[in-house]
C-alpha cells in the first residue's frame, strides 16, 4: 500500500467523470461566447484586417508575451515558502492577468495567489499578504496608494 502525502490525503476524491464534465462545460462556454462574438462582428471587415496582418510580428508578439508571463511566474515563486515549489504558477499567472482585464482594482493579483495556493493544497492566505504588498491597489493597508495621499497637514 502506497503512502499518501499530506497534500494528497487532504484532497477529497472526485468521481472519475468530474474532469470530463468540467472539460465539456469549459469548451461549451468558450464555444458559445465565441459564437456570440462572431454573430455580432462584421466578418467582412475582420477578414480585410486579417489579410493585412503581418503574421511574423504577431507570432513574435505572442512569443514575447508568453516569455513575459513565464518570467513573472518565476518572480511569484519568491512569495511562497522555501521548498514549496508551487506547480501551477504559469497557469495562475495567465489566469490572473486575464482577470485583471475584467475585474476592478487589479483583483487578478489576488486571483493569481488563490489559484497558486490551491495548487499547493493549502490556504493561500499567507501568500495573499505577499500579493497585497506587491500590488498596493489590492491592499486594505494602503487605501491611499490608489488615489494618492490627500490628507491635510
Amino acid at each position: 500500500m502506497a503512502l499518501l502525502t499530506t497534500a494528497q490525503a487532504a484532497r477529497p476524491r472526485q468521481p472519475p467523470h468530474s474532469k470530463l464534465v468540467k472539460l465539456v462545460v469549459a469548451f461549451t462556454t468558450s464555444a458559445s461566447l465565441l459564437a456570440g462574438l462572431l454573430w455580432r462582428a462584421d466578418l467582412l471587415a475582420l477578414g480585410v484586417q486579417l489579410s493585412h496582418t503581418h503574421w511574423g510580428w504577431a507570432l513574435t508578439r505572442a512569443s514575447v508575451a508568453l516569455v513575459g508571463v513565464w518570467t513573472r511566474a518565476r518572480r511569484w515563486h519568491y512569495l511562497f515558502p522555501l521548498g514549496s515549489n508551487p506547480p501551477a504558477l504559469f497557469r495562475a499567472s495567465m489566469i490572473g492577468y486575464m482577470a485583471n482585464n475584467v475585474l476592478p482594482l487589479l483583483a487578478g493579483e489576488l486571483v493569481r495567489v488563490v489559484l497558486a495556493g490551491w495548487s499547493l493544497a493549502r490556504s493561500p492566505v499567507r501568500s495573499a499578504d505577499g500579493a497585497a504588498s506587491l500590488t498596493p491597489a489590492c491592499s486594505p493597508r494602503h487605501p491611499d496608494s490608489l488615489y494618492g495621499d490627500h490628507s491635510v497637514q
